[in-house]
């Protein structure tokens, strides 16, 4: 199934509040402006309720810039491992895209309330960085779950993956994070960058894999789709703050599943935050169950 995760949707079934309209998008010539999976997912109207004060998001990725703007008082001290730079996940190894940075961004960005700063899907959440070292393989990826899980994350954002089976390391990471009642969401995949199906470690179970979908809300061709699918949110020009050194303005625009699960990490982090007596399991559930399902 194809299913559409609704921030918005999911928070207000418990929450007493009636149907929501979506406002009118703002100026698409500023960055809030080219945040239209914003008002596509009725994130403002979820911010009424909560915007994920009090939940750690754990991003194992490419490291943090956490000198960036929109993300200054964000960044928790993390953790590198192989061989990342920055023993606390504190900078980003991604010289080309800055990838863990724009997913951090996508997640808990502050906007600082102008048009022109990045608001993140829980602007209240903390990140934690878990550096992986470039390249980085399987191993590196079992090792951050684990630290994570240990340091206390509620969520983990896996904006990372392999078109490949999961190793039985990677495996008993995640049942190691599920245990520790942990909500890990990781990009399925896209077929621009070779994937042919749902790959590891979304593919593992107990992991929400997450699909993409087009800006008019229908299957984004350049996602993977599989039966190991759970959720499909934005993808499709997904805007994020970046470092100068990669983004002569601090902002850049990417198509793919990985932001599909940075803005899906980040609607976890939104209903964890509202209901903190909700283990992971009945977490994810509520994601599905509250979904719009799209056939």
């Amino acid at each position: 199934m194809l299913r559409l995760a609704v921030a918005a949707v999911a928070l207000a079934v418990g929450a007493g509040t009636g149907p929501l309209v979506a406002p009118d998008p703002a100026h698409a010539n500023t960055v809030r402006g080219l945040q239209w999976y914003l008002d596509f997912l009725k994130i403002p109207q979820a911010h009424k309720i909560t915007k994920g004060k009090g939940v750690t998001v754990a991003v194992i990725d490419s490291g943090v810039d956490a000198t960036l703007p929109d993300l200054r008082g964000q960044i928790l001290p993390g953790k590198g491992v192989g061989n990342a730079t920055a023993p606390d996940g504190r900078r980003d190894d991604d010289k080309e895209k800055a990838h863990g940075t724009a997913m951090s961004g996508i997640i808990a960005s502050r906007a600082g309330g102008g048009a022109m700063r990045h608001l993140g899907i829980a602007p209240e959440a903390r990140i934690l960085p878990v550096a992986l070292g470039q390249p980085f393989d399987s191993g590196d990826v079992s090792e951050g779950i684990r630290w994570a899980a240990d340091a206390g994350a509620d969520v983990i954002n896996l904006s990372v993956g392999a078109d490949a089976p999961p190793t039985p390391a990677e495996v008993a990471a995640v049942r190691y994070a599920l245990d520790k009642d942990v909500v890990l969401v990781s990009s399925a995949g896209n077929r621009k960058q070779g994937a042919r199906g749902v790959g590891s470690p979304a593919n593992i179970p107990g992991v929400i894999a997450v699909t993409g979908l087009a800006k008019g809300g229908g299957y984004f061709a350049e996602s993977v789709g599989g039966p190991e699918a759970v959720l499909a949110a934005p993808m499709e020009e997904i805007i994020s703050p970046r470092p100068k050194s990669v983004s002569h303005n601090g902002y850049g625009l990417g198509s793919g599943t990985s932001d599909a699960a940075a803005i899906t990490s980040g609607v976890a982090a939104l209903v964890r935050a509202r209901y903190p007596d909700l283990d992971a399991a009945n977490v994810v559930n509520r994601l599905i169950r509250t979904a719009r399902d799209r056939g």
